[in-house]
């Protein structure tokens, strides 16, 4: 996981065509892949500052749109 998550494999992903979280990455085609902070729809939640109710209805917001749906 920690590899996975780190600016060496993230690079690998965007340049792969993969979208990923890391700020500050930018792609060699700059037309393609969009980092996922660009997408939209995406908000960024800074998980520190939000209380275990507010993240239990995240959780269940993500449940009923992406699991669910299937």
């Amino acid at each position: 996981m920690d590899f996975y998550h780190s600016e060496s494999a993230q690079k690998i992903m965007l340049e792969s065509g993969f979208p990923i979280g890391r700020l500050g990455l930018k792609s060699k085609y700059p037309e393609f892949p969009v980092p996922i902070y660009d997408l939209k729809g995406y908000t960024p939640i800074d998980w520190r500052k939000i209380g275990d109710q507010e993240r239990e209805n995240m959780r269940e917001e993500f449940r009923r749109l992406v699991i669910e749906r299937k």
